[in-house]
């Protein structure tokens, strides 16, 4: 499947900005039924911007794709990220639309920040041991090269038949390929859960071969369509 090295590009948190935290801080303990307003910075030809508001900072960054190389800081962060390695932005940067670029001509500057995030794909047919499945993978996929998720498989059409969940995590890396694909490849250690029963562990490795179609999703070459989701906070 994937594999990701994150690249977090470490900054100092403006001082400003510091500040800005600490009267945050004490605004939110006299105003808990009212969460406060967003406040995002970003840097713009050298400059420091903010704070930002969500509609600011869709304004300014002006495309999805752009959230591959603008760098953020958030009150509570210790550094700057990139836009496009940010849980709480996903929803911003994904509402600016991936029809900006068409899916055949968008191309990923950097895939490994590109791969960071929670994603889960559609479902989709799997057949192991003999046995036909309905699959569904989801994963987080971690800047310090580690991934945790899992692969859920049931038989809709059976419902005797016990739900089966592949709990899954390990280490990734990413390579691009002759053909111009993307290979997402993973170490893993996992365990098989059959209702409450752990039936099985043990480690393997898969490789997810893919193309981006779009600042958050991508298909792999078996024609599966994967999404990145805005993380649960």
């Amino acid at each position: 499947m994937f594999r990701i090295i994150a690249i977090l590009i470490l900054m100092s948190a403006p001082a400003f900005a510091q500040e800005g935290q600490r009267t945050l801080d004490r605004d939110t303990r006299n105003t808990a039924l009212s969460p406060p307003p967003m406040q995002i910075y970003i840097t713009q030809d050298g400059q420091q911007i903010g704070p930002l508001d969500a509609a600011g900072f869709q304004a300014h960054l002006g495309s999805a794709q752009a959230a591959l190389s603008t760098l953020v800081w958030m009150p509570g962060m210790s550094a700057w990220q990139l836009a496009s390695t940010v849980p709480q932005l996903q929803g911003i940067i994904a509402a600016i639309g991936q029809a900006d670029v068409p899916p055949e001509q968008f191309r990923v500057t950097d895939i490994q920040s590109y791969m960071l995030g929670v994603w889960i794909s559609e479902a989709f047919k799997w057949t192991q041991n003999d046995v036909p499945y309905d699959a569904v993978i989801q994963m987080k996929v971690l800047p310090d090269g580690r991934f945790e998720g899992a692969t859920i498989l049931w038989d809709k059409d059976d419902p005797q038949r016990p739900m089966r969940v592949d709990h899954e995590k390990g280490t990734w890396a990413v390579s691009q390929s002759a053909e111009g694909n993307f290979n997402f490849e993973r170490n893993i250690t996992y365990s098989t859960v059959i209702g409450t029963e752990i039936t099985v562990s043990g480690q393997d490795t898969d490789t997810l071969s893919f193309k981006p179609t779009g600042p958050n999703g991508f298909k792999t070459v078996e024609n599966i369509d994967i999404i990145r989701v805005p993380e649960a906070n």
